[in-house]
């Protein structure tokens, strides 16, 4: 007779990059750990977002069995692209499953908006004033 045990495998629930400055390249390190008596074949960890970098010690592909674990380091490099993060890690396992653990983040960068910049029509040999306004729209902490 065989018993079939489930998949059962300590990770995060979600990674969160807070506020991470448009220069900066934070880290977050975790665990992937099979928690189950069944070996577990982890081939492969998949990301979208060109941003993110991974790393994995030992190498993928591993073969864990029951409480064996794989470190990780996922990196975020925003490189000057400011937009929001919104990505999941897919660890690719046995029989080409995918788990997802949900990727977030904000990125925060100066973001300078003028207001009062119209001085209508300017004459050749001719100069007009006016006021000038700077309003920050970026976010500091």
């Amino acid at each position: 007779m065989y018993i079939y045990n489930g998949i059962s495998v300590e990770k995060p629930d979600k990674i969160t990059f807070k506020d991470v400055d448009w220069n900066d390249k934070p880290c977050f390190d975790f665990v992937i750990k099979n928690l189950n008596t069944d070996t577990l074949y982890l081939g492969s960890i998949l990301l979208k977002d060109s941003r993110l970098k991974i790393t994995t010690f030992p190498a993928l592909p591993e073969f864990l069995a029951q409480n064996m674990s794989v470190n990780c380091r996922l990196c975020f490099e925003p490189n000057t692209d400011i937009t929001a993060l919104l990505d999941s890690l897919e660890l690719v396992i046995n029989c080409g499953k995918l788990i997802y653990i949900p990727v977030e983040g904000n990125v925060i960068a100066p973001n300078i908006d003028t207001r009062n910049l119209d001085f209508g029509n300017v004459k050749v040999g001719t100069t007009k004033c006016d006021s000038l306004w700077f309003v920050n729209k970026g976010i500091f902490l």
